[in-house]
């Protein structure tokens, strides 16, 4: 059980380390922009268009920027 927790921890940490690593300007928020820049330098190929795909299902108040917990439902898959 205490394992389970500290796997659970690791995960938000590393996730948290992740989410700082797109939001450059520190807002707590991202948008399809930094992601794609993000990934494109991380020699990832996904169109800008799939990337905005991706955000609209987990922006939750349609301003096409995703906080952090919007953040881990896309890297998660929990919609």
């Amino acid at each position: 059980m205490e394992e389970e927790r500290l796997s659970a921890f690791e995960r938000d940490q590393a996730l948290r380390k992740t989410f700082q690593i797109f939001d450059r300007k520190n807002m707590g928020m991202i948008g399809p922009n930094e992601i794609w820049a993000v990934l494109k330098n991380m020699g990832k190929d996904f169109s800008l268009d799939e990337i905005e795909e991706m955000v609209d299902e987990v922006d939750e108040d349609g301003k096409n920027r995703i906080t952090y917990s919007e953040f881990v439902q896309l890297v998660m898959g929990e919609n």
